[in-house]
């Protein structure tokens, strides 16, 4: 008999860093909610990319996620804020990051459940 499902026990461990995956919340943007992305950059009051930044939002929002499919409704045509950020990616606060975890498979296992409406 089984006794401890050990299938998720790595996703949401500690806070996101840089290079964990990640599952998103967007209101009414199912395609972002059912996609993986990758968490490239994470701003911080207290770096340069701030400081001489003009843009607060990078406080607010500071985690920088990169997504492979994108549809080209979602993209933008100049990337994130004009800078050097391909056209896939997309900023986030903290309360928008839903699951993330280092290994990307743990994370396509709770897509898949979500799609039969297991977890």
């Amino acid at each position: 008999m089984i006794k401890n499902f050990k299938i998720f026990e790595n996703i949401n461990q500690g806070e996101p860093e840089v290079g964990d995956y990640i599952i998103v919340y967007e209101q009414f943007e199912d395609e972002l909610n059912s996609n993986i992305g990758e968490l490239i950059k994470i701003f911080s009051k207290n770096t340069d990319d701030y400081k001489n930044s003009d843009y607060d939002v990078r406080y607010d929002y500071p985690y920088i996620v990169k997504f492979d499919n994108l549809s080209k409704k979602l993209q933008s045509d100049k990337g994130l804020w004009n800078t050097d950020f391909p056209s896939h990616t997309r900023i986030y606060s903290r309360k928008e990051i839903k699951y993330w975890s280092k290994d990307k498979e743990d994370l396509q296992k709770i897509l898949d459940a979500q799609k039969f409406g297991l977890y």
